[in-house]
């Protein structure tokens, strides 16, 4: 009975931690969350656009700070037509040939980057190894926050981060939210201008993918 009574507490305990913000002192979001990793990164505590940890928050472009209605290359303000589809980028597309634009192969820190931009000081989008360093580190786990589905990552200090599944844009068409996360990461695929590294979670599994820039995907900033 004691066992069991031991249990009940703990879960109860697990859940109103999940539900007081992960880790947050208090209501003035953001906070850095700091998960002991090798490389010193502090993870933000809630998304850009988000109020709260379960928040979803706005979704962005690559290379955008602002959110809209439409997510297509006629809408991406860092792409533009092709005259003659020969270009080493050029690419087909139903609305004829597309080229994006060259903005590096990382934009975390720069005038590109969302969450250096709204948020300024020192959070940046994470990059490619910061994402391959949380989930090397972290456990990985899907739940229920609070009535939101979401990814919580916990590192072997205790801290975590959640992350709520909100899906991505397509077109003006809001997807898979609710089901699955889609965060930018600030870099883009090697030898690959038309894509971008991202961290993809749902309910079974997490791990790094790419997608097209012009796609809608939640941010989650990082900082030292």
């Amino acid at each position: 009975m004691k066992r069991f009574l031991l249990l009940v507490l703990l879960f109860v305990g697990m859940a109103t931690a999940f539900g007081q913000g992960n880790l947050c002192p208090d209501k003035n979001h953001p906070h850095m969350i700091d998960l002991g990793l090798p490389s010193g990164t502090k993870w933000a505590c809630c998304n850009v656009g988000a109020r709260t940890p379960t928040d979803y928050g706005g979704l962005y472009a690559w290379g955008e700070a602002t959110t809209k209605k439409d997510y297509s290359l006629s809408t991406y303000k860092n792409a533009y037509k092709s005259r003659n589809g020969q270009g080493m980028w050029d690419f087909h597309h139903d609305t004829g040939y597309w080229q994006v634009k060259d903005l590096g192969k990382c934009i975390s820190g720069s005038d590109y980057d969302a969450a250096h931009t709204l948020w300024k000081g020192t959070w940046q989008l994470p990059n490619h190894e910061q994402f391959k360093e949380l989930l090397k580190y972290c456990s990985y786990q899907w739940k229920n926050v609070n009535g939101v589905y979401c990814g919580v990552f916990t590192s072997p200090n205790g801290a975590y981060i959640i992350l709520p599944a909100a899906g991505a844009y397509r077109y003006a068409e809001c997807i898979y939210r609710g089901e699955t996360g889609f965060y930018w990461s600030g870099s883009r695929t090697i030898d690959e201008q038309l894509v971008a590294c991202y961290l993809y979670f749902d309910e079974e599994e997490a791990y790094e993918a790419d997608h097209a820039r012009e796609r809608g995907h939640s941010i989650r900033p990082v900082c030292k």
